[in-house]
């Protein structure tokens, strides 16, 4: 076995480009690995009088709401997202290659591994929600579904890139942090001239801006690192990371945010994401420089980045298919009980972690074997449409993707309403939006080195 690795580990190595940012990669795998214990960890099985339930380990522990400013590392994610857009966009330009030839490629690549999935979970919704069993689960279907807000955010920032690129990141970024200061000071103080603002799930919907907003904002912190536009100097870099740490502090004791960075408490700064989550990437940007010195001397090792490597060519299927695993312990372990189930979120409960991320991890390892497929893509065919049409069209492609996605977020992946309880409106406009994206076409190039992570 060892063998084997050491053998894909040099053949890794031998076939890394030597311009690749091997840091990056590593900040993109350990990023995807915490979001993947920390969502493991925030599902809860407990037995309360006797019989299992499901519930959200923030909305049980409320002081589990604290170690959240750890866990939450999606800023950093779309930090390095979009540093490696930044930079794609660019070899794409110096190659000749358009923005929509960039961006449909790019979707192309982010969404073609998120295709098995929606069908899987729609389909059994579909069927628990005809049959009267959707409400037997521990936990929702849509729990499945969870980590695709991500992809319809992303979706919207990388398609933007094109756009901002060259725009001045500061300029973006600020006007993206007072736009979102502005949401959040309207939404918490909820002033009488927006009391009839629609809601949903409890929010204004204006507030749903937030999701471009801030995940732009955030992004833009990328493109400065590409650019080299952040601190050099090591005290530089934890003097910032203290900084937005302490005003972290503020917004939580003095303005009234909400302790939780992710969602699952009945207060939180996820969904949709205020302010303190690009406070929280102002941090965690700080303690990624910082560290990069100790850390690129580790990725000079073969094995070490042999594992990134490996981890790195399955990373969004392990991301998308880690809830389903999840779903299927929880109903596993409610129908064979292989160990006790605590009555409440206590020392029984934490002894048993190890014994549920392991049965987690074990069903894990084949759905990555069966559908990492999906993330071998190949370029998307050119669009032979006119240059202002064809950029209309992607646009309006990327916009039906991503509102369709949160649709089928927030809305559920079953309508008991419509026939066969499917939810109609939000699949067609999935189907239709990935169509436009070229997500389902075949392609008829080679991939050149413009389109490179």
């Amino acid at each position: 076995m060892l063998g084997r690795f050491d053998y894909l580990a040099a053949r890794i190595e031998r076939e890394t480009p030597d311009d690749r940012d091997r840091y990056l990669d590593l900040l993109r795998v350990l990023a995807i690995l915490v979001v993947v214990l920390g969502h493991w960890l925030a599902r809860v099985v407990i037995a309360p009088d006797g019989e299992p339930t499901g519930r959200q380990l923030l909305s049980v522990a409320p002081a589990t709401r604290w170690a959240t400013w750890v866990v939450q590392v999606m800023p950093l994610f779309f930090i390095v997202g979009g540093a490696l857009n930044l930079r794609s966009w660019r070899r794409a330009q110096a190659a000749g290659t358009g923005g929509v030839e960039w961006v449909r490629h790019r979707a192309r690549r982010l969404l073609r591994p998120l295709v098995p999935l929606l069908w899987l979970w729609v389909g059994v919704s579909a069927f628990l929600a005809e049959t009267g069993r959707i409400g037997a689960m521990l936990f929702r279907p849509e729990a499945a579904i969870v980590p695709v807000w991500f992809l319809a955010a992303y979706l919207v920032v990388t398609a933007l890139t094109p756009v901002l690129a060259d725009r001045g990141h500061v300029r973006v970024l600020a006007a993206c942090v007072v736009a979102a200061a502005t949401v959040d000071a309207l939404r918490f103080a909820q002033p009488p001239w927006l009391a009839g603002t629609p809601v949903v799930d409890g929010v204004p919907l204006y507030a749903v801006l937030n999701y471009v907003f801030v995940w732009t904002a955030v992004h833009q912190l990328g493109y400065l690192w590409a650019d080299g536009r952040v601190p050099r100097r090591r005290t530089a870099q934890w003097a910032q990371a203290s900084a937005a740490v302490s005003v972290l502090g503020l917004l939580v004791g003095v303005a009234g945010y909400p302790i939780a960075m992710v969602a699952g408490g009945p207060t939180d700064n996820d969904a949709p994401p205020t302010i303190a989550l690009f406070v929280l990437g102002l941090a965690q940007l700080g303690i990624a420089l910082a560290l990069r010195p100790t850390a690129e001397r580790w990725l000079q090792r073969t094995r070490a980045w042999g594992a990134v490597g490996m981890l790195g060519s399955r990373l969004m299927t392990v991301f998308l298919w880690h809830q389903t695993a999840m779903l299927v312990v929880a109903e596993a372990l409610r129908a064979t009980h292989p160990w006790p189930i605590a009555r409440e979120v206590g020392w029984q409960w934490v002894a048993t972690r190890p014994l549920w991320i392991t049965a987690c991890l074990v069903v894990l390892v084949p759905l990555v074997g069966l559908f990492g497929r999906f993330e071998r893509t190949d370029p998307a065919p050119a669009t032979r449409l006119p240059s202002p049409i064809a950029v209309a069209m992607t646009a309006l492609a990327v916009l039906a993707t991503s509102a369709s996605l949160g649709w089928l977020i927030v809305g559920g992946l079953a309508s008991p309403e419509a026939p066969l309880s499917l939810p109609i409106v939000p699949v067609v406009g999935v189907i239709a939006g990935m169509g436009g994206l070229a997500v389902f076409s075949r392609a008829t190039t080679a991939e050149g080195p413009e389109h490179r992570s």
